[in-house]
């Protein structure tokens, strides 16, 4: 049975589990204080404050979205993120360019020091042409993954690539890099934030977990 947690005072993001099991239902786990996370993947719900509510296009429209503080406070069975995080781990944090400024600080919230870019998506339509989004000034594209650090975590493999073509999936989805990250950083222990989908050998912090990914 899977485990409700709460993020301070709203039902949002509630199940932590972990994949290690065989496909089927996968057990909860709880995690404890001695537990330290080597490897985070987060895919923050931004909260982008903004006027698309002309057929209700905006994020929050789409599902519940969080402020800078709340996700600075985030709780993790009553752990805060920074918490959980070992002496030298790595976060990789997915964001938008308009929100830049917020991913930066919630890197520091969080106890991570911002390094670099991590991978670049260049999103493809289903024709395979570069996919043109809005944006507010040119037509957006890419879409990007930061790396943060604490202490000196160990890099695996450095000739992985920063950048993937892939094609757009629904609002907010984002590719699937949990192969790649374990090729650079080893198969660490391992947390993915906000995530959508379970992959085998990482533990889940999510409300919308709807399959598995081998």
């Amino acid at each position: 049975m899977l485990t409700i947690f709460l993020v301070q005072n709203a039902v949002l993001y509630g199940v932590i589990i972990t994949s290690a099991k065989a496909s089927g239902l996968i057990g909860a786990r709880h995690i404890l204080m001695a537990e330290k996370y080597k490897i985070f993947l987060a895919d923050p719900p931004w909260n982008y404050n903004d006027k698309a509510a002309a057929g209700a296009r905006g994020a929050s429209f789409k599902y519940p979205t969080l402020t800078l503080d709340e996700l600075g406070s985030l709780s993790v069975r009553g752990h805060l993120v920074r918490d959980l995080a070992d002496d030298n781990s790595i976060l990789f944090l997915w964001s938008t360019f308009p929100m830049m400024p917020e991913a930066l600080a919630l890197c520091h919230l969080w106890g991570f020091k911002y390094k670099t870019l991590g991978f670049n998506w260049i999103k493809k339509n289903k024709s395979g042409s570069i996919f043109l989004g809005m944006g507010h000034y040119t037509r957006s594209n890419p879409e990007v993954c930061l790396i943060a650090v604490r202490g000196s975590p160990p890099i695996k493999d450095h000739s992985i690539s920063s950048v993937i073509f892939s094609e757009r999936m629904r609002h907010s989805q984002k590719p699937a890099i949990h192969k790649l990250i374990e090729r650079l950083c080893g198969r660490r222990k391992r947390i993915e934030l906000f995530a959508r989908a379970r992959v085998a050998g990482w533990d889940y912090f999510g409300n919308q977990l709807v399959k598995s990914q081998p």
